[in-house]
């Protein structure tokens, strides 16, 4: 999912070529050009390849083999992977891993799980419009893109 919205308050120009919705500011453009079509009109998408330029382990090649290294920041280096994968890839390029694996910020509010609501009928007001019952319950933590809710 993409916001537009989000893109027009970060001074992006929203602009359209047929069906193809485009944004864009300064030199970087950004076109939606993949049209599909539906039952009611269409949906805008956009092709997106993956980046395979060699990141992590340009990262890890500065290290001289049998170097030590403190085992949570390896693991923000790597992407935030399990810690099977850190020692196995630590193995690998001979690194040696100290320090005690904690429980990463990061990788907990990313498997955080919001508690579940209660959906049985506890009974209420038998007139129409005297009770109105809101869902309030949200994560406290500001989300990627920025928004509290």
């Amino acid at each position: 999912m993409f916001s537009i919205n989000k893109a027009l308050k970060k001074g992006y120009k929203l602009s359209n070529k047929g069906l193809s919705i485009c944004l864009s500011k300064g030199d970087v453009s950004v076109t939606f050009d993949r049209v599909l079509r539906t039952a009611n009109g269409s949906v805008s998408g956009i092709k997106l390849s993956i980046d395979k330029s060699p990141v992590a382990y340009n990262t890890i090649s500065n290290f001289r083999p049998g170097k030590s290294i403190n085992i949570n920041d390896f693991h923000k280096m790597l992407g935030h992977c399990g810690a099977d994968r850190l020692h196995k890839t630590a193995k690998i390029h001979n690194l040696r891993l100290n320090g005690e694996f904690e429980t990463c910020k990061e990788c907990a509010i990313a498997k955080a799980r919001q508690k579940n609501v209660n959906k049985e009928w506890k009974g209420g007001s038998q007139i129409p419009g005297e009770r109105v019952y809101l869902d309030i319950t949200s994560i406290k933590d500001v989300s990627y893109g920025g928004s509290k809710f």
